[in-house]
């Protein structure tokens, strides 16, 4: 559960490459962005009420992008 929390960059970086070359498999909690795009091969996404759905790292990030524009056109924010 969110592997980077108290990690200076040089160990983000040292437990990334060390993630990308374990041949096994890996389940990983984080909200660290960067991490999820240097290492995930799929993402799990847990939906309210218990839905799962499994999409591609990159799809997953682009969710996030679109739904923080959409909430901040909600809140009054300009774009940008």
């Amino acid at each position: 559960d969110e592997p980077t929390n108290h990690l200076d960059m040089q160990s983000v970086d040292a437990l990334a490459d060390a993630l990308k070359e374990f041949d096994g498999g890996v389940l990983f909690v984080t909200h660290d962005r960067s991490l999820v795009r240097r290492v995930a091969t799929k993402v799990l996404e847990i939906k309210e009420g218990g839905g799962v759905r499994a999409v591609s790292p990159q799809d997953y990030l682009a969710s996030l992008r679109f739904c923080g524009r959409a909430k901040g056109r909600a809140k009054g924010e300009s774009k940008v």
